[in-house]
């Protein structure tokens, strides 16, 4: 008879210690495999944020590499929320020769009792208890539910939460990261967790242009729309923080003017923190506050697609708007155009790098 761990969760995402569970169980218990089981609704929590096929993918990125660990979507393509005891019964009734082991963390000791059907399933499995910091377990309770210990070391805490709205990028798989990186998973966190709502839904428009510009003219939209989301990550730190980010690791640019920092900040921190290593979008981010002499096409896309996202309506964004989608390099001499004349309006001094940028573009056809 083969004995089965299973071991489920929302995985939203999956993570080092998921896997060090896994991997603690199969040994310690001397499972056959472990089953990963995520859920698709967990009755007892909030939604997930990832879809149903990215929590797949990434469980899978990682499995892939261990014989043993499988994952099992029983959970997922079910119609309808599932409650733990209806699944448990699904895979006794479809595979008679297997003893199953049921994985929770100490914290759902706690609420067993709110299991639909909880002493139906204690006989029909084994509940494995994983200890987690914070959550002692009770004798009482063990007892009660017929648990049985499982130590893993280390004993991790790791926040799903803190992983997707960007603040612990360590513990996860280098793979799910550049997945998660390269798909936007998780992005509305991590920018409700540096913005706040207003420039959040900016960030978002931007995105959403520059993919729209990046198709319009044969460029890659997923670059664009990463670039474009990400474009204004650290817009609202403090000029503290900025200026320690930039001593830290580009201190050249503490010689620019203030108001033009965040775009070359939120490049470094998409590279440094994110790990996020493509050039080409870093470099739009970077280059989205105060263009260059040359530009490539999704740098302009970025660039463009920031002062003609749909929220704006300055006096001047329709034309603007028209022209970006009918040539980038007019549209762009047309918004130096704007900005020389907001600034001398403003009597703020036109200073060299902008004045070389300015007549770097103006004798380009």
């Amino acid at each position: 008879m083969k004995r089965i761990g299973i071991f489920g969760g929302t995985f939203d995402p999956f993570h080092n210690q998921h896997l060090n569970i896994a991997n603690t169980a199969y040994h310690k218990l001397s499972l056959d495999e472990v089953w990963i089981l995520p859920t698709k609704q967990n009755p007892l929590k909030d939604s997930v944020s990832a879809s149903d096929q990215q929590r797949v993918d990434m469980i899978n990125l990682v499995i892939k590499n261990y014989s043993w660990i499988k994952l099992n979507d029983y959970e997922l393509t079910s119609k309808q929320p599932t409650y733990t005891i209806n699944t448990i019964n699904y895979f006794i009734e479809n595979y008679p020769n297997h003893k199953f082991f049921f994985i929770i963390g100490s914290d759902n000791l706690y609420t067993l009792n709110k299991w639909q059907g909880i002493e139906q399933l204690i006989n029909l499995v084994k509940i494995i208890v994983v200890n987690r910091p914070h959550y002692r377990k009770t004798l009482e309770l063990m007892s009660k539910y017929k648990c049985q210990n499982l130590v893993v070391r280390p004993s991790s805490d790791i926040s799903s939460a803190k992983i997707r709205n960007g603040e612990i990028i360590n513990q996860i798989d280098i793979k799910i990261n550049d997945y998660i990186n390269n798909n936007l998973i998780y992005s509305y966190e991590r920018l409700k967790a540096n913005l706040d709502n207003n420039r959040t839904e900016h960030c978002i428009n931007v995105g959403k242009m520059a993919a729209k510009l990046a198709i319009h003219y044969n460029e890659d939209a997923n670059k664009a729309l990463i670039a474009g989301t990400y474009h204004d990550l650290c817009k609202q730190w403090s000029k503290n923080k900025m200026t320690k980010y930039l001593t830290k690791y580009n201190k050249e640019i503490l010689q620019e003017p203030f108001p033009v920092w965040h775009g070359y900040v939120a490049a470094l921190y998409l590279k440094n923190h994110y790990q996020y290593h493509d050039d080409l979008v870093l470099h739009a981010i970077a280059k989205h506050t105060t263009g260059a002499t040359e530009m490539k096409p999704l740098e302009l896309i970025v660039l463009l697609a920031d002062k003609i996202s749909i929220e704006r309506n300055h006096y001047y964004v329709e034309e603007l708007r028209k022209l970006a989608f009918q040539d980038l390099t007019v549209a762009f001499k047309y918004y130096l155009e704007i900005l020389k004349k907001h600034l001398l309006e403003q009597k703020k001094p036109l200073n060299n790098k902008f004045l070389t940028i300015y007549e770097a573009w103006s004798n380009k056809n």
